[in-house]
């Protein structure tokens, strides 16, 4: 990098400047700066409608949230996704995505259904096993009967001794 001095005000100037800083003035053999070209602005297009999905062909079908519900109260772990599927049959009626509310709301039936039933039978077992406990526990003792019970005979309201 070399100092050289300015044609047009003689002060020191870079060489590899292509103008002068002092008065603006282009230095020997400094090429021209290509000025940039403008853009073509891009032409307004004619207003166009926008495109509106189809008008479903058929009723918004049920969520099926309270089947959920009640299953949850019943069975929680399926319950609980009949709940999350439920919740989501709305959300994609309203985006316009008909074929998988309808696909989700029969998910949600499924689910629901399922915990309901898998919950009614956990009760009963629960419950016949309550029972054969406290029969095992306060039931019927044969022992009981037959050391206190074996001189006596009842018949027909006759006791025989």
């Amino acid at each position: 990098m070399a100092i050289v001095s300015c044609p047009n005000c003689g002060k020191a100037v870079s060489d590899l400047a292509a103008a002068c800083p002092h008065c603006g003035s282009q230095l020997h053999g400094a090429q021209p700066q290509p000025q940039p070209q403008p853009q073509p602005q891009p032409q307004p297009q004619p207003y166009q409608q926008p495109v509106k999905p189809q008008a479903p062909t058929t009723a918004k079908p049920d969520s099926n949230l309270g089947l959920a519900i009640a299953g949850t109260i019943l069975c929680w772990p399926f319950g609980i996704a009949a709940i999350h599927k439920a919740a989501k049959v709305d959300v994609l009626w309203a985006e316009g995505r008909y074929s998988e509310a309808t696909s989700m709301s029969a998910s949600a039936r499924k689910s629901g259904m399922l915990a309901l039933i898998l919950g009614i039978v956990l009760y009963v077992v629960v419950f016949i096993g309550y029972i054969a406990m406290w029969d095992e526990i306060f039931g019927y003792n044969d022992y009981y009967d037959e050391y206190y019970y074996d001189d006596y005979y009842y018949d027909d309201y006759d006791y025989y001794y």
